[in-house]
């Protein structure tokens, strides 16, 4: 309706690692002059995914995640594609005069860039969300490495996903890689160079094994992060989405024993094998 001023989707859903139709949405978006924003975070920094390339006007992303890629520096992004037209009328906000800079229109002054413009002439000097000098040169660190890593998440999260989908002791494994994932069709339009480093999976138990399961861990680490150069695990019903009654997270698509696996650079056999023993220990 008239009060929508936006379509906002992430590349790859979390925790059903959903897929969007981009091509769909950018015509939406252009349909009712609204634009497109994507969380790219599941895409690795452009790695997987590039949304600007199928339609999206503006991509953000945590750069805590596969940018960083260890664990040591928060952060975030913003991507104007500069493919949207902020003089339609509806965002006046930016089209307007901006008192705060003495009458500036910013899209007489940057043209198809007013809102990165924006961002960083208002928002920026009004919220102060700069990183200090040394995470930002971690984070630049870590762009360097970053289509290796992501590589080999790639290729380690369709290496476990494989094992668990076809493991007696589990069930409901969601991968996009998987060729019997609902939106594995959209993974291979839109996804290129892997399919994500995260996947989830239950226990064929209850939860109390499921967290048994997860505490015999030894190799993978008990945190709440993805994109993380380590494997890591967390069951979201008792911890993302904790605040949650159990019918909300249902319809999140939450169930009690779902479990979330950021799988990391380590040997495919050394996660493989943590998994095991874990399951043995948890009995």
């Amino acid at each position: 309706d008239a009060k929508t001023k936006a379509i906002y989707v992430e590349t790859i859903g979390n925790p059903s690692f959903a897929i969007p139709d981009f091509e769909k949405l950018a015509a939406l978006s252009c349909q009712y002059q609204i634009p497109l924003i994507v969380d790219n975070t599941f895409g690795a920094g452009g790695y997987f995914c590039k949304p600007i390339e199928h339609g999206a006007n503006i991509v953000v992303a945590s750069a805590t995640k596969w940018i960083g890629g260890h664990g040591t520096s928060m952060g975030g992004i913003i991507v104007d594609g500069g493919n949207f037209d902020w003089s339609n009328g509806k965002f006046p906000l930016i089209s307007e005069p901006n008192e705060s800079y003495h009458g500036l229109n910013l899209i007489d002054k940057f043209g198809k860039a007013a809102f990165i413009a924006k961002a960083r002439l208002e928002n920026v000097r009004d919220f102060g969300p700069c990183i200090s000098p040394f995470n930002a040169f971690q984070l630049l660190i870590g762009i360097e490495t970053l289509s290796l890593r992501a590589r080999q998440h790639a290729q380690n999260a369709m290496a476990v996903a494989e094992y668990l989908n076809a493991h007696p002791e589990f069930k409901n494994v969601l991968y996009p890689g998987l060729k019997n994932h609902p939106y594995h069709p959209l993974a291979l339009k839109y996804l290129k160079n892997g399919f994500g480093g995260v996947l989830s999976f239950e226990l064929n138990d209850r939860k109390e094994r499921a967290i048994r399961f997860i505490e015999s861990l030894e190799l993978i680490s008990h945190l709440a992060n993805v994109g993380d150069v380590r494997t890591l695990i967390i069951i979201p019903s008792a911890t993302t989405h904790e605040q949650l009654s159990e019918d909300e997270q249902r319809k999140a698509g939450i169930s009690p024993t779902l479990i979330r696996l950021s799988v990391g650079i380590e040997h495919v056999d050394d996660i493989i094998n943590d998994i095991e023993q874990a399951l043995k220990k948890s009995k």
